[in-house]
């Protein structure tokens, strides 16, 4: 998949979703554009044999120019059948805005959609309380819906989740992060692995060596989500993998959300860089601002609260996961699985953005929801 402004561009085995809702076109048109019978038509819309490449990747080519509507949105249409999709997310707070960029675009596919009789309600919990997850997944399941749209962000009550959905025959697709579940083969998000090691690249290219970094992981719980755990994995593994584990000095601290006394993790001592594997706008609140501009910094999200940390020089990169992309391509997801009966397996397809203070405007105008779909 890839996404330029709100247009969505799919593969060549499934069908432009943007076009569909602007164009009626029948097999008769595509036959006759393409030069080949209707029958030909149908044995590449049904991926039957009998149709030499060169002619399955014409028809194709031509099937995605029309946006051709197949005969299961038809039969959706005529027979007045209802689609329930439901999405789960975790609620935008004052420390992480994060939430509010795929809503935007899960918002901005279910307003496009909506000609096609699907309902969608959207669902929010506490992203530092598994427990508040627990019982919005649970009313989600009471709801009964068609498909669930879900941030997988505890990991092993989603799991639970994911599991009872397979069981009530509900379609499921992960945005964000993955959780390697059999129940769940599609998942929208970006490798957080690699991205570790993008980090570590970074990092490491752009500070002395012999000296001290320190690893932020800001989300309670941080021992149920293994997309951070797996970026922090991605990190180290990239200087053990470059042989410079014995050059840097690599530090892990955990931050819970309420800071006492008898948890408060000790942040002091000079660092010469900063990792943070998710939100990274409470750190001004607990190191010195200095200190921290004084350090190579390296976190996630072009969040309002991280845009002003970028535009004011105390984070020098942040990696990009396009979230308005995950949540508008998310929903069309479940739309071809559902609708239109495609079975294809969607998994991380996000690329990895690195984003400095020179070029963060680009990526802000290149979401959906930012700019009109045919521009």
């Amino acid at each position: 998949m890839y996404v330029h402004g709100k247009k969505l561009f799919i593969s060549l085995h499934t069908y432009s979703i943007c076009s569909i809702i602007k164009k009626r076109v029948g097999i008769k048109e595509i036959a006759i554009k393409a030069g080949v019978s209707i029958g030909t038509i149908d044995r590449v819309l049904h991926n039957r044999s009998g149709v030499s490449e060169k002619t399955r990747k014409k028809v194709l080519s031509i099937i995605e120019d029309f946006g051709y509507i197949p005969n299961e949105i038809a039969r959706s249409l005529a027979t007045g059948r209802k689609f329930r999709f439901a999405s789960i997310l975790p609620s935008s707070s004052k420390w992480n805005s994060y939430w509010d960029k795929p809503l935007k675009g899960i918002i901005r596919a279910e307003e496009e959609m909506s000609e096609y009789g699907i309902n969608s309600e959207n669902f929010f919990f506490n992203i530092n309380n598994p427990e508040s997850f627990v019982k919005v997944s649970a009313k989600v399941l009471n709801t009964k819906p068609d498909g669930v749209l879900l941030a997988p962000v505890h990991t092993s009550q989603a799991n639970i989740f994911v599991k009872e959905c397979n069981k009530n025959g509900i379609e499921v697709i992960l945005i964000d992060s993955n959780i390697n579940s059999e129940a769940c083969a599609s998942c929208i998000g970006q490798n957080p692995y690699r991205s570790g090691n993008v980090a570590a690249k970074l990092i490491s290219r752009s500070i002395l060596q012999n000296t001290r970094l320190l690893i932020i992981n800001t989300i309670q719980g941080y021992e149920h989500s293994t997309h951070l755990q797996h970026r922090e994995e991605g990190f180290i593994d990239w200087f053990e993998k470059e042989g410079l584990t014995d050059k840097f000095e690599i530090i892990i601290r955990n931050i819970p959300e309420k800071i006492t006394k008898a948890n408060k993790p000790d942040l002091s001592g000079h660092f010469d860089a900063f990792f943070v594997t998710s939100n990274a706008s409470r750190l001004p609140k607990l190191i010195d601002i200095d200190k921290l501009r004084k350090a190579f910094f390296v976190s996630y999200d072009l969040t309002d609260e991280n845009i002003s940390l970028l535009k004011d020089g105390v984070i020098d990169v942040l990696i990009g996961q396009r979230p308005e992309y995950q949540g508008y391509s998310g929903i069309y997801t479940l739309f071809n699985k559902l609708i239109l009966k495609k079975k294809e397996v969607i998994n991380y397809d996000i690329p990895i953005d690195i984003i400095i203070k020179e070029n963060y405007i680009d990526y802000l105008n290149h979401e959906p929801g930012n700019r009109k779909i045919n521009q």
